[in-house]
């Protein structure tokens, strides 16, 4: 090749680097300039969504960004490199970074009200579905994302999915049932997720119910409250990083320990409650308490049972956190959402535990129909004995803004925590994103 034609070839090479670096320099000054819009549009109008109308930037249908991987502004702000830049400048990873740079309560540190969102372990959710949901309560300001276990599913898997993605929404199990796992696994298993959440994790424990511990499990329904009691004193030494040994009813257990899996952050623990007596465990042993059908009528006496309990133990009331599972129904269509509840509803009742708390709610006429009807083996008779206060005790349906009322209402009696539960109809994931995304805590 003749010289010239080299020369040429290197000069033409070396245009196109400069050329390729100016341009990164200028959409990096560009990403500069856009987040300083934002800081600028949050400081003067404080709205996400009046900063899309300034920009004039549509919004599709549901309000879900495509879940992308982007740094928080507390960490990097905005971007890190030139090569990282691009990336960020795509419209979804703008949307999702709006969220996070202009939410209130996640940045500067301003009260945002508390509200958890609990996912169904329907087979229909893949672990992926319940991934990306977790992504959106996160994004949408949820403070707990909860798993229940059943149904051939385990709630750590999904919340160990639901952790790689996300990054501030703490993650609970709804509950883990105590007779399914000895103490030291159950340990074991609350300290992984503690290291793949980084310490956001909420172990949630139960005693469960008779038939599905005998049925299902194959282990007696023996002395709930004194295994519950044991599994919580060795669970919570061994998450200390204490040596157990226990002599008990229920548990033997000579110099266990998580050697060092323990986590350095404590966990926290929760107790699943119906009845007065768990009721007042709760506020004996545990941070918290998760209430199931949790029936507004029935929320102050709740509220009393755990501060009694805690008292009892000489401990502070105030220090237990009061949450519980809240139907909900935003939108759609009411009357196919009712007789969808009240069905729910009868079966539940067909267990003693739950028929008892029915009961104790204030609903013995509709607990005594509805069980001579099951006794009968007529579902849709029981069905038919849930009545429409019931179902507006136990559950919350309706337009969005009255749901966010009706779970206010129960705030404001003493359930310190919501937990949404999306009662789906039709298909699972769509009816779960849809009422997420309705009742998003910031309004």
């Amino acid at each position: 090749m003749p010289v010239r034609g080299i020369i040429n070839y290197y000069h033409q090479k070396i245009l196109v680097i400069r050329v390729w670096q100016n341009f990164l320099a200028v959409m990096e000054l560009a990403g500069w300039v856009f987040i300083a819009l934002i800081h600028q549009v949050r400081a003067r109008q404080g709205s996400y969504y009046r900063f899309l109308s300034v920009f004039q930037i549509p919004m599709p249908e549901g309000d879900v960004p495509a879940p992308v991987s982007v740094r928080t502004p507390d960490q990097l702000p905005f971007v890190v490199n030139r090569f990282k830049l691009a990336g960020h400048l795509t419209y979804g990873s703008i949307r999702l970074q709006l969220r996070r740079s202009l939410n209130p309560a996640a940045e500067d540190g301003a009260p945002m009200a508390r509200y958890g969102v609990r996912f169904e372990n329907d087979p229909s959710l893949t672990p992926l579905d319940l991934q990306e949901l977790g992504v959106l309560a996160e994004e949408l300001g949820y403070e707990t994302v909860w798993a229940p276990e059943g149904g051939g599913r385990d709630s750590l898997t999904a919340l160990a999915a639901i952790a790689l993605r996300t990054e501030r929404v703490r993650l609970g199990t709804g509950i883990l049932p105590i007779y399914a796992r000895t103490a030291t696994n159950t340990a074991m298993g609350a300290a992984g997720m503690a290291a793949v959440s980084g310490g956001r994790f909420i172990l949630g424990l139960g005693v469960g119910h008779r038939p599905t511990v005998e049925g299902r499990d194959g282990v007696p329904f023996r002395q709930p409250i004194a295994r519950l009691m044991e599994t919580i004193s060795i669970v919570r030494g061994l998450l200390s990083g204490e040596t157990v040994s226990a002599e008990g009813r229920h548990f033997n257990i000579a110099s266990a320990s998580l050697g060092g899996a323990a986590p350095k952050e404590r966990v926290p623990i929760y107790i699943a409650a119906l009845g007065p007596q768990m009721l007042e465990l709760a506020g004996e042993m545990a941070d918290g308490v998760l209430m199931n059908w949790t029936a507004e009528s029935f929320i102050r006496e709740a509220v009393e049972h755990v501060k009694h309990g805690a008292e009892k133990a000489g401990r502070d009331p105030s220090e237990i956190d009061i949450a519980g599972y809240v139907r909900v129904a935003a939108g759609g269509d009411e009357d196919a959402v009712r007789e969808s509840l009240r069905g729910q509803v009868a079966r539940y009742a067909s267990n003693t535990f739950y028929r008892n708390f029915f009961v104790e709610t204030g609903f013995c006429e509709e607990m005594v129909e509805a069980a001579n009807a099951l006794a009968a083996g007529d579902l849709a008779r029981a069905s038919e004995a849930i009545t429409q206060e019931m179902q507006d005790q136990l559950a919350v349906v309706g337009t969005p803004e009255e749901c966010r009322a009706a779970l206010e209402r129960r705030r404001a009696a003493g359930l310190q925590l919501p937990v949404v539960a999306p009662f789906a109809i039709g298909d699972n994931k769509e009816s779960h994103r849809q009422t997420i995304t309705a009742m998003a805590p910031g309004g």
